[in-house]
């Protein structure tokens, strides 16, 4: 997705890359999710963002111009954590908050991935603005879920309150016991990007 690189093929070589094409998906649900935030427009910089799943992964792309031109966010790479860091389990059904006021700007993606554990975990991606960019900083870990499968669908949800303090809500299924919506609640610290701090 994101490695650039200079090839000098000789004869009968095979290259393979991987593309992804802006604002396309293969899933017909890509951003369908009901009571998730896929769009937002931040106010500070006039950015839009969007999310989306796609070929099994969730990514989030951006605009600068009101949405004539579109950008790969997170260096072009989904927003999954294991992926980024050398593997590619997936992703998918992300949602969008920012907080944007008292010098602060940040966009915040929750997404669910799957775990080693065989069921998933929800993380959130966050992203600040610095030198004219959305700089990534993350993803980080919110909360395992003990019971059910990836294929279950967490629909996770996040929304700034109260400055850079959040709320993170997914759904929870039979599997887990009583079915609903849990939570987790936190706050993020700024220092050198942003760390999640979860309330116990």
């Amino acid at each position: 997705y994101h490695n650039p690189s200079t090839y000098f093929p000789g004869d009968n070589v095979n290259l393979y890359a991987n593309f992804k094409e802006l604002q396309h998906s293969m899933d017909v649900s890509a951003d369908s999710d009901n009571s998730q935030r896929k769009f937002i427009r931040v106010n500070a910089t006039g950015y839009l963002f969007q999310t989306y799943d796609d070929d099994g992964h969730a990514w989030l792309e951006y605009s600068t111009d009101g949405g004539s031109a579109w950008n790969l966010a997170n260096y072009g790479e989904p927003l999954d954590y294991n992926f980024t860091n050398g593997t590619s389990p997936g992703s998918k059904d992300p949602s969008l908050s920012y907080y944007d006021q008292n010098g602060y700007d940040v966009v915040a993606a929750a997404i669910q991935e799957p775990n080693s554990s065989g069921h998933y975990s929800i993380y959130l991606d966050v992203f600040y603005y610095s030198n004219g960019t959305y700089e990534p900083d993350g993803p980080q870990w919110i909360d395992d879920e003990p019971s059910n499968s990836y294929s279950v669908d967490a629909n996770p949800n996040i929304v700034f309150c109260n400055g850079l303090n959040f709320i993170v809500t997914f759904e929870k299924s039979t599997a887990s016991g009583t079915p609903g919506i849990d939570c987790k609640a936190g706050t993020l610290e700024s220092g050198y990007g942003y760390q999640v701090n979860l309330y116990s």
